[in-house]
């Protein structure tokens, strides 16, 4: 680090970003397991959760519809049904 000429600056950016996305990364992994998890325990608790609370955000096409469950939609719809 100290033969770079703005000294130890850019190895701890480059640290720092690495760590913090590392962390990121997870954190998500765990949070997208726990849902996982609770869309099978508990698919009326988190359907009921999604319709009140996040009504005008949530894309709610298709939900419950043709007896597919609460787990098997939040897995079809990707990255914006798993973060909300």
């Amino acid at each position: 680090g100290a033969a770079f000429s703005c000294g130890p600056l850019v190895p701890f950016l480059c640290g720092s970003w690495f760590g913090y996305t590392m962390g990121a990364w997870g954190f998500w992994r765990t949070e997208c397991k726990r849902m996982e998890l609770y869309a099978e325990k508990y698919p009326k608790l988190m359907e009921h959760a999604l319709r009140s609370e996040f009504r005008a955000f949530a894309d709610l096409d298709g939900l419950g519809e043709g007896g597919e469950s609460f787990f098997s939609w939040c897995q079809k719809g990707g990255i914006g049904r798993k973060s909300w």
